[in-house]
C-alpha cells in the first residue's frame, strides 16, 4: 500500500521484474502498461523523463488500485505478460497550523472583528 496526500506533487511510479519469491529477475520487460482503478483519485500520465514510467497525481480523497502489465522476455527468449498491482490511499491534506491571532470584539459570537492584523512570523 502506498499512502499520499491530495494535492502532492506528482509521483513517478516504474515498474520491475521480481520473480515469486521476491528477488530481481532477469527479464527484459516491454511494452508496459498502467491503469487506475478510480481516476477521480488518482491521475496517471506519461513520465517524460522515463520511457516505461509514469507520473501519479493524487486529486481526490479514497482509495484506487494501480495496475501495471509488460511483456516480460526471459534470457532464453521465451516470452510471457506480467502482471502487478498496489492500493493507493489518497488522504486529506492536514490543516495548516496557526500563523496568527484575530482580535474580537464585541459579542462572545465574534461577529465583528479587528481589521488590523499583526502576523509573526516562525
Amino acid at each position: 500500500m502506498f499512502t499520499t496526500e491530495i494535492g502532492s506533487a506528482p509521483v513517478p511510479v516504474s515498474v520491475r521484474a521480481v520473480d515469486a519469491g521476491g528477488a530481481a529477475a532477469q527479464a527484459t520487460l516491454s511494452d508496459v502498461t498502467y491503469t487506475s482503478s478510480d481516476s477521480s483519485i488518482v491521475s496517471l500520465a506519461p513520465n517524460p523523463d522515463s520511457a516505461s514510467g509514469v507520473l501519479m497525481s493524487s486529486i481526490g480523497v479514497g482509495t484506487a488500485t494501480v495496475s501495471s502489465s509488460a511483456v516480460a522476455t526471459e534470457p532464453d527468449g521465451f516470452s510471457h505478460i506480467v502482471t502487478g498491482s498496489e492500493t493507493v490511499v489518497v488522504e486529506a491534506a492536514p490543516a495548516p497550523p496557526a500563523d496568527h491571532l484575530v482580535l474580537v470584539f464585541g459579542a462572545a459570537s465574534g461577529t465583528q472583528a479587528a481589521t488590523r492584523v499583526q502576523t509573526i512570523k516562525r
